[in-house]
C-alpha cells in the first residue's frame, strides 16, 4: 500500500483496442523452498532536494472499466453468484498523507510481511484478504505485481482507514470504496495484451467492486501477497489477517500456488523502525497464510 500527497485523482482516458481476456485455471499447490535470499526492494524515498525518487517513469494512463466489463470479469474470476451480487463502486476522494519510504536491500524487511513468488513464468497475481482494522498504527494488506525495484501494480485494503484502493506506480493511489471488519476482499492483477493491465477488487461480503485497466510497460514481474506498514510508523495491532486463494498467474491464464513452479518464493519478515517484529505463518495448501499481531 503506497500513500501519496493530498491530491484529487483525475484519471486520463486511454484509447484502448480490443483486449484479450485471460482465464484462470485451477490452482496447484506444489512444495517449494521456504527460505531466505537477498534481493533489492526499493520503496518510496526522497532525495536531497525533496523530490521523490520512486517511480521515475512517465505517469501511467488508465481507463475505468464499465459495469458490464467489471461484471463479466468478476463472473469469470469468482463465479456467477459474485457477478450477480456485485455493485460498481464510485471512487472515493480520500486524501492520503505524504510518507517517507525506505530502501531495503536484504531481508528482513522494515515494512513488508508476507510472501513473494519469483517462479519462472509469473505474469499476474490473485488473492483474497480478510479485512481487519489496524489500531495504533498504519498498516495495510495488498495483492500485486512488483519488479523488486520501483514498480508496483496493486490493490488491497488500507487497514487504518478501512478503505479499498487500487494503484499503479508512479500514479497516485486511488481509494475506491469502504470496507468493514471481516469483509472478504478478492483481488486480481493480470495483463491483457502487452502493455495493458487489468486490476479488479471485489468485496464478496457487500458486493462492492471496482476495476481499472492501466497502461503500463515495465521489466519482469513478480507476484506478492503482503501486509505492509508505513516506514517510520508503528505497525499497530489487528489480530490476524488471513490471506487465501493466493495464486500467481501464468501468461496462459493458469493459476499456481505461492510455492509452485520452477524458481523461488520469499518469506518476508518485517522488523519495523521501532523494533516491532511481524512474521507471516507458514503456507497452508500452497495458497493460504496469515499475519498476526
Amino acid at each position: 500500500m503506497v500513500k501519496c500527497r493530498f491530491v484529487r485523482v483525475s484519471l486520463v482516458a486511454l484509447a484502448l483496442g480490443a483486449c484479450g481476456v485471460l482465464g484462470l485455471g485451477a490452482s496447484t499447490a506444489l512444495a517449494g523452498l521456504d527460505g531466505y535470499s537477498q534481493w533489492i526492494e526499493t520503496d518510496r524515498v526522497s532525495n536531497a532536494n525533496g523530490a521523490e525518487a520512486h517511480g521515475k517513469a512517465a505517469p501511467q494512463t488508465a481507463k475505468e472499466m464499465t459495469e458490464e466489463e467489471l461484471r463479466a470479469e468478476i463472473t469469470e474470476l469468482w463465479g456467477e453468484d459474485a457477478g450477480k451480487k456485485m455493485h460498481k463502486a464510485k471512487p472515493l476522494m480520500v486524501p492520503y498523507k505524504a510518507k517517507t519510504w525506505a530502501t531495503m536491500i536484504t531481508e528482513p524487511s522494515s515494512n513488508w510481511a508476507g510472501y513473494k513468488s519469483k517462479a519462472y513464468g509469473v505474469s499476474g497475481a490473485t488473492g483474497c484478504i480478510v479485512a481487519k482494522r489496524c489500531y495504533n498504527g498504519d498498516s495495510g494488506a495488498f495483492v500485486g505485481i512488483t519488479d523488486d525495484y520501483d514498480e508496483l501494480i496493486q490493490a488491497g485494503v488500507d487497514m487504518q482507514t478501512m478503505t479499498a484502493f487500487v494503484e499503479c506506480l508512479p500514479a497516485t493511489a486511488q481509494t475506491v470504496f469502504r470496507v468493514s471488519q471481516n469483509d472478504r476482499i478478492y483481488v486480481s492483477v493480470r495483463p491483457v495484451g502487452t502493455v495493458l493491465w487489468k486490476v479488479v477488487i471485489y468485496d464478496s461480503t457487500n458486493g462492492m467492486s471496482y476495476g481499472i485497466i492501466y497502461g503500463y510497460s515495465g521489466p519482469e514481474k513478480y507476484a506478492c501477497w503482503i501486509l505492509e506498514t508505513q516506514h517510520y510508523q508503528h505497525a499497530g495491532t489487528w489480530g490476524t489477517v488471513n490471506f487465501s486463494n493466493c495464486n500467481w498467474v501464468s501468461s496462459a491464464g493458469s493459476g499456481y500456488g505461492i510455492s509452485a513452479g520452477s524458481g523461488y518464493y520469499y518469506k518476508k519478515i518485517m522488523t519495523t523502525y521501532f523494533g516491532e517484529r511481524v512474521e507471516p505463518s507458514g503456507i497452508s495448501g500452497g495458497t493460504a497464510f496469515s499475519v498476526t499481531r
